[in-house]
């Protein structure tokens, strides 16, 4: 238990029970289908830890891929 108080406990529980929720319904609506039977740690590293360059050049802020 990350606490001794029991709402702090519940709330902390009930969070993580959403993101569980949240990534299963990303999984089955947006996710293509090599991802199906991987966890979530697996699709963070791939998906959301792109490599890559911020650049601002008189434009929005672009996110240049490395290759």
């Amino acid at each position: 238990m990350p606490c001794g108080q029991f709402e702090a406990n519940a709330s902390f529980f009930a969070t993580g029970v959403l993101a569980c929720n949240l990534f299963k319904l990303l999984d089955r609506r947006a996710l293509p289908g090599g991802y199906r039977r991987a966890r979530s740690g697996t699709v963070r590293h791939r998906l959301y830890r792109v490599a890559g360059r911020a650049a601002r050049t008189g434009r929005p802020l672009v996110l240049y891929r490395a290759s």
